[in-house]
């Protein structure tokens, strides 16, 4: 499906006036003026509770909308957006998950040195403890 020159509106982009033609066109049924608005002002949880990862970004609200905002641009930016931070949060928590199975193998090295050597100082036999005759021989 291919748009025609005619049907190719380039105009600026106004403020928006909250007609709904843009929540009558959604086929998912949100709010696109209020997920937008939350786009712009980067605050990407509260569009995400709105339902913006709803978004098929069909671009039916961008198409009726009569202020010409770019509807779908802002959704697009806010999912890609989201979607980086939950990835970043993800890696920030196998990061410390792998650092504290580091910090307890280190432990268990450290205790196991320290068994080590003090099985090795209760073998070894103290000049005090050897008897007289081999200090003789010496």
């Amino acid at each position: 499906m291919a748009l025609t020159a005619a049907e190719v509106r380039q105009r600026t982009p106004s403020d928006c006036i909250r007609c709904g033609q843009c929540v009558r066109a959604c086929p998912m049924g949100l709010m696109p003026f209020q997920m937008a608005a939350f786009s712009r002002i980067s605050d990407f949880t509260a569009a995400e509770t709105i339902g913006i990862q709803h978004c098929l970004g069909c671009g039916a609200c961008s198409y009726v909308c009569p202020s010409a905002i770019p509807l779908v641009q802002y959704f697009l930016h806010a999912k890609g957006s989201l979607n980086a931070n939950r990835l970043k949060a993800q890696r920030a928590a196998k990061a410390k998950e792998l650092n504290q199975i580091r910090l307890q193998r280190l432990a268990e090295e450290a205790a196991a040195k320290q068994a080590a050597k003090a099985a090795k100082r209760r073998e070894r036999p103290t000049r005090a403890s050897q008897p007289l005759q081999e200090l003789e021989h010496d």
